[in-house]
């Protein structure tokens, strides 16, 4: 009696130890499985983008439309965005400006020869010239006086 119940316990561990042996084994099938169908990337010998830097042309397939279908977003938003584009750039000269002259004096220490300043390109000179005359207006105004 004793015995029976100590041989029905081992056989019960031995069924739960070799339905785990299964789920895992399963498991891993269907682990294989699905790297066989999805990372082909390194199986193919190509680069894990779908467009060819080498030929400059999308790959025919979801994949590729996808991307040339984002790229030609991103072609539509640049072109609508450039003037702010152009601005945030006006600012960043506007910026160096200010960091130029606040953080030097007025000619260079080593040659003795009086400082250049920020060097804007002539397409945007104009933005930068009237950002900067608005920028010496507001820092330089001054509070009318009560007589």
């Amino acid at each position: 009696m004793i015995n029976e119940k100590h041989r029905i316990e081992a056989l019960e561990r031995e069924a739960t130890k070799w339905d785990k042996i299964e789920k895992e084994a399963e498991n891993e099938a269907i682990k294989k499985e699905y790297h066989k169908q999805v990372l082909l990337a390194g199986k193919r010998n190509m680069n894990g983008s779908p467009f060819n830097p080498i030929t400059l042309e999308y790959e025919k397939s979801n994949k590729g439309v996808e991307l040339k279908h984002k790229d030609e977003e991103a072609k539509v938003f640049l072109k609508k965005n450039i003037p702010k584009l152009i601005f945030y750039k006006v600012r960043a000269m506007i910026r160096a400006e200010n960091i130029d002259t606040r953080s030097n004096c007025g000619y260079n220490v080593v040659t003795g020869e009086g400082r250049k300043g920020i060097e804007v390109p002539g397409h945007l000179k104009d933005q930068f010239d009237e950002k900067l005359k608005f920028k010496n207006q507001f820092y330089s105004w001054k509070p009318p006086q009560n007589k």
